[in-house]
């Protein structure tokens, strides 16, 4: 106990186990067992309760303490979450490695044999959620029961029935109703059914008008990217059946992708968040989350480079041709766009020209190349993925010919107003923002605000390092109007702190306005010093 009351990480993750397991606890009880101060736990739950948002889930409290107010699916997300997200990978007391190790092979082996394999990844969070149904229900946690209609459509599917079937004699259990909804939905919303047939043409059509918008935003035309549609389209396919069922897939490298292609993910997030419908999202399905927008963000990006970015990736390793075969299969699937990879031997590489070579994946260090060499282990671990990701993303911005400097600049002069304030909400903030815009109704306001706030609630627009860019609904803007707010006292924002308010009221049809300011603010959330300098520079300038 000692230990873990010395290691933040350890203790809040030990609370959350034990509020996960329905237990109510005291902030006197805490303090007491991991001899810390009541600030430190308000903290420890602060975070907590952050981390239960991304599926949904809260906490409620009573006289007794505080405790998990969610469902059992969320329950089980939220562990999944826990487990795949973590590095190194966390691992629950009790949890069957072995079984996991059974499911992967009967997963993969079920892949190989679809038209289109399914991503390691997908398989990964599927053996993980097996393994946390099975470990829970063995602890006396079931999930509610949902309603089981839903699989009816699905006896359609036998080669799916056929893989569930496998997993039971797998597992050595009989799944119940509730478990085979929740595990269908998995399923199918991880492309483990191609037995529909065709995409449907009305899905292509709103997947094109995404691509447009996207295309307009970035100022760069996508709409010809075959591929691009079709992967899109698959995945917004498998998306729909989760967000119906309120379940949602882990994205281990979310964290990653934010800071790679930040301008792009808060680009595409805005047009889900304000034209869902246009796509295809249901009026009644939730927000889709981060790691859902991470998933789109890839395949819109690979698009970007195979318009004009060529590389040349070469991977050394004297642990012979298995190996090196292992570690190109988990780059194509992380990277597809990825084609011109290279495998050599050390004596290979040394009649190479490395002027023709984008990075070099080695398994052993090397030294003396006028190109980066990323050494990683024969195993290509998530950290290894993660330093490859993160190379190849270098090179695309060097090589990209987008103008990120001119489209900053033009971002930074698209403010029509910038004003310094002191505040105590959030509500005030904006309401101040709201009056500066003269020819906005007050009736009007009142509807802007309104959806302004009930966006917040739903999903915070909190970008980082202070700065936050509330949007009204499109659909409320009848003229564009970008305005900046420096506040003299950060205020809560959601479960942040910010000081910087960049108010986006953008008119429908002039959606592209949004991607210039999006590469100006995320430039301001990599160099907050830079952005504070440019807007005091042009203070008082603005019309």
């Amino acid at each position: 106990m000692n230990m873990i009351a010395n290691d933040n990480r350890l203790r809040r993750q030990e609370i959350m186990l034990r509020l996960l397991d329905y237990e109510t606890l005291s902030y006197q009880k805490l303090s007491d067992q991991y001899f810390v101060s009541r600030s430190s736990l308000s903290n420890d739950f602060n975070l907590i309760k952050h981390f239960f948002q991304k599926d949904g889930a809260s906490l409620s409290f009573n006289n007794s303490g505080t405790f998990f107010s969610g469902s059992e699916i969320q329950a089980q997300q939220i562990l999944k979450r826990l487990m795949i997200s973590q590095h190194p990978p966390f691992y629950l007391d009790g949890f069957d490695s072995a079984l996991y190790n059974r499911i992967i092979l009967l997963l993969q082996e079920y892949s190989d044999s679809l038209q289109q394999p399914i991503p390691g990844d997908n398989m990964v969070q599927i053996s993980t959620t097996i393994c946390l149904l099975i470990g829970r229900a063995k602890a006396g946690h079931h999930i509610q029961l949902l309603d089981t209609n839903y699989l009816e459509p699905t006896r359609y599917y036998p080669r799916l029935w056929d893989l569930i079937s496998r997993l039971e004699a797998v597992c050595d259990l009989v799944f119940s109703a509730s478990e085979l909804v929740y595990l269908v939905t998995i399923l199918l919303g991880s492309g483990f059914s191609q037995e529909a047939g065709q995409i449907q043409e009305d899905l292509k059509n709103q997947i094109r008008a995404l691509i447009q918008d996207v295309s307009l935003i970035i100022n760069l035309d996508l709409l010809d990217d075959h591929k691009l549609l079709e992967d899109i389209a698959i995945h917004m396919n498998q998306l729909f059946t989760c967000l119906q069922a309120k379940i949602s897939l882990v994205n281990p490298l979310l964290a990653d992708i934010k800071s790679n292609y930040h301008a792009l993910f808060q680009d595409v997030k805005y047009l889900l968040t304000n034209e869902g419908s246009r796509y295809g999202l249901p009026a009644t399905c939730p927000l889709i989350s981060d790691d859902e927008i991470g998933f789109l963000v890839l395949h819109i990006q690979a698009a970007i480079e195979r318009k004009f970015i060529q590389k040349k990736v070469v991977i050394v390793s004297p642990n012979g041709i298995g190996v090196s075969t292992y570690i190109n299969a988990k780059i194509q699937r992380l990277l597809p766009n990825l084609h011109d990879i290279q495998i050599v031997s050390l004596k290979q590489l040394e009649k190479l020209e490395v002027e023709d070579i984008s990075f070099i994946i080695s398994t052993v260090p090397i030294e003396g190349l006028k190109r980066p060499v990323i050494t990683i282990s024969p195993l290509c671990t998530e950290e290894d993925m993660r330093q490859i990701m993160t190379a190849y993303a270098e090179v695309v911005a060097r090589q990209s010919t987008l103008n990120q400097y001119q489209m900053m600049n033009h971002g930074r002069g698209l403010i029509n107003g910038i004003y310094k304030g002191n505040f105590k909400t959030q509500e005030e903030a904006l309401s101040f923002l709201l009056d500066q815009q003269k020819d906005l109704k007050e009736a009007k306001k009142t509807q802007v605000l309104a959806s302004i706030l009930e966006r917040e609630a739903q999903q915070s627009t909190y970008l980082g390092k202070g700065i936050a860019i509330p949007h009204a609904n499109p659909q409320l803007v009848e003229t564009s109007n970008i305005s900046v707010l420096l506040l003299d006292k950060a205020i809560a924002w959601g479960y942040d702190k910010v000081d910087v308010i960049v108010l986006l009221l953008v008119a429908k049809e002039e959606t592209s306005k949004v991607g210039d300011v999006m590469y100006f603010v995320v430039e301001g959330v990599r160099n907050k010093t830079w952005l504070l300098k440019q807007l005091e520079n042009d203070y008082g300038m603005c019309e």
